[in-house]
């Protein structure tokens, strides 16, 4: 037996508007932003080129508040975010004396 799931008239809303703020992202906005058959977003990249990574930014992009490690912590002051095998972690540079020196090349301080 099949069960539909109801869809409310706010879900509509909510949905007809936000097809209607990527629709204007990707016809009016001065920087050209592709999406992907895969889902994958592309900002001002150039012609002929798709996005490799989930979100992918060519050119410099500013971040005003934090970065989320893959436990979605945005870290303490002092932590720098480092890659793993789990994914990005925030670590403690001072107290975890098992941090490799080359990984600091990997890592983005949070300050």
């Amino acid at each position: 037996m099949h069960y539909l799931k109801q869809t409310t008239k706010i879900q509509v809303e909510i949905c007809f508007l936000l097809m209607n703020l990527i629709f204007s992202l990707i016809c009016y906005a001065q920087t050209p932003i592709k999406i992907a058959q895969d889902g994958k977003v592309g900002i001002d990249l150039p012609a002929n080129t798709l996005p490799s990574q989930e979100l992918h930014v060519d050119g410099n992009f500013r971040l005003t508040d934090h970065f989320y490690d893959a436990s979605n912590s945005s870290g303490s002051v002092g932590n720098v975010l480092t890659r793993g095998a789990n994914g990005t972690s925030w670590t403690n540079l001072s107290t975890d004396s098992e941090f490799p020196g080359n990984e600091l090349l990997n890592a983005v301080i949070h300050g």
